[in-house]
């Protein structure tokens, strides 16, 4: 499958960090959508999309009103572009 081709093609730093993200986005995907999605089309009745998205949006702002994620995305850009240079010289 793709997640195992993308990690065992991964030889550079910056290569294995995404190789670990795609993989680790993949899990909390089979979690979540597996669970707390499918519920909520189901209470709903509304079709994947657009609960999907809205769901996972919504999900996201609560978080963040809540100062429950604290990643300054512009911050972790900053480090894997670093990452990603050092691997290029």
């Amino acid at each position: 499958n793709t997640q195992q081709r993308i990690m065992t093609q991964a030889r550079t730093p910056g290569e294995r960090c995404y190789a670990y993200g795609y993989a680790s986005h993949l899990i909390s995907d089979a979690t979540v959508h597996n669970g707390y999605i499918a519920d909520r089309i189901e209470e709903t009745g509304i079709d994947n999309i657009p609960i999907h998205p809205l769901t996972e949006t919504q999900d996201e702002l609560y978080l963040q009103r809540n100062n429950r994620v604290e990643v300054d995305i512009m911050t972790v850009l900053m480090v894997l572009t670093e990452v990603l240079r050092q691997d290029l010289d």
